[in-house]
């Protein structure tokens, strides 16, 4: 019979990060099992997924830009032959759900040709010198099973030579206190409201599986079976006729020799599930939101009551300070680590991101026309700088 599973919340936690004697990489958690938790996340969380997704587009925005590409034009078009627009959308998508990212750079003379984005579950650093510097980074396509997909080591950003065919590996990641080989996703703090929500999804599903009920308790009355197998014969007959939500409303037919042998069922009832359902969800949603630090669900596709007047204003108001107080610090991460990158072959571009919301329209209300039309402006076909007028 399925069952509620009792989630403790503190059982949820970072995995202890150790280098092990004989092993020269470290990985996240044991068997590298912390990326596969912040994945089980994704997968499992609605509100967590939603969130992600649209964070990642947020920063990746509509690509980079520069304000010197104009002055610059062949470090402009050398950048756009490094990195192309879906390994830096990877990128992007990676440090929003890790807290990093790794980019593979391919070496000719000493010179970057490309750069590759490298899912960051599948790169391990190597155990940091007597300096306390990380200089190799090693690569399996499973770290969990070492003995199939055995790993290769490549060099640190910095720490490469030769003047041949090379590579090196780069890993973005801020700076947090208290670690070091590896960083937590910015959200760490949500992903047991996320593992919640999954768990919530997954017993509503089996619920109405079982038919709506909580389970049953049935009394055979007839006495003790003769045989284990007359019992299985007829727990079965049971189990097909009474559960699933396409049986839900059918009758199991039983025969009997006298009223004493009836069986009874008896229901296994919680009066108030929906509103522990309803409960939960809610808070789930509202813990992931502040662990993203969310500032208007309705940004991603959540709708929810708020104390604007309409929607729109949500919006613009929400986007903004998401902006400023949450996307731009991460941008500045990326742009700052690919900057570092590109000055290898001489570039010394100022980046950014193009914001998704870049155009800005000017709208000239009513009382703004009739007040220029009033001081001579008659034809307001023409041009208007409305920063300059007073």
């Amino acid at each position: 019979m399925d069952k509620l599973q009792v989630i403790n919340l503190s059982n949820y936690i970072r995995p202890e990060i150790k280098e092990v004697s004989g092993k020269k990489w470290v990985l996240n958690g044991e068997r590298n099992s912390f990326y596969q938790t912040i994945i089980d996340a994704y997968n499992g969380s609605p509100t967590n997924s939603a969130v992600i997704d649209s964070y990642s587009q947020f920063i990746y925005g509509k690509g980079l830009t520069s304000k010197d590409k104009a002055k610059k034009p062949s470090e402009w078009a050398a950048i756009m032959s490094l990195l192309s627009k879906k390994d830096l959308r990877k990128i992007c998508k990676d440090f929003e759900m890790f807290g990093e990212a790794s980019i593979e750079l391919k070496y000719v003379n000493n010179k970057i040709q490309r750069c590759f984005h490298i899912a960051k579950q599948r790169i391990a650093p190597e155990v940091a010198n007597e300096e306390g510097d990380i200089v190799g980074y090693y690569y399996s396509y499973d770290f969990s099973n070492v003995n199939k997909y055995k790993p290769e080591r490549f060099d640190a950003f910095g720490y490469g030579e030769g003047s041949g065919e090379r590579s090196e590996i780069y890993v973005i990641h801020d700076y947090q206190v208290g670690q070091f080989y590896y960083s937590n996703p910015s959200y760490v703090s949500g992903l047991s409201w996320a593992a919640m929500e999954n768990e919530i999804s997954n017993y509503s599903v089996n619920h109405i599986q079982n038919g709506l009920s909580f389970g049953h308790i049935i009394n055979m009355n007839a006495g003790v079976q003769p045989s284990e197998e007359t019992i299985m014969l007829n727990t079965q007959a049971i189990r097909q006729h009474l559960t699933g939500s396409s049986n839900a409303g059918k009758f199991f037919l039983n025969w009997n020799d006298s009223k004493e042998s009836e069986i009874t069922i008896s229901n296994l009832e919680v009066s108030d599930a929906h509103q522990q359902y309803a409960y939960l969800s809610a808070e789930a949603r509202q813990q992931l939101c502040t662990a993203h630090k969310l500032t208007s669900p309705m940004l991603v596709g959540i709708k929810e009551a708020s104390g604007f007047s309409s929607t729109a204003d949500e919006i613009k108001v929400g986007f903004e300070e998401l902006m400023i107080n949450v996307i731009k610090p991460k941008q500045e991460v990326i742009l700052d680590s690919l900057m570092e990158i590109f000055a290898v072959n001489g570039i010394t571009m100022e980046l950014d991101f193009e914001s998704l919301r870049s155009e800005q329209q000017i709208v000239v209300e009513a009382p703004v026309v009739t007040q220029l039309a009033a001081q001579g402006f008659d034809d307001l076909g023409e041009d208007i700088d409305l920063n300059e007028w007073e």
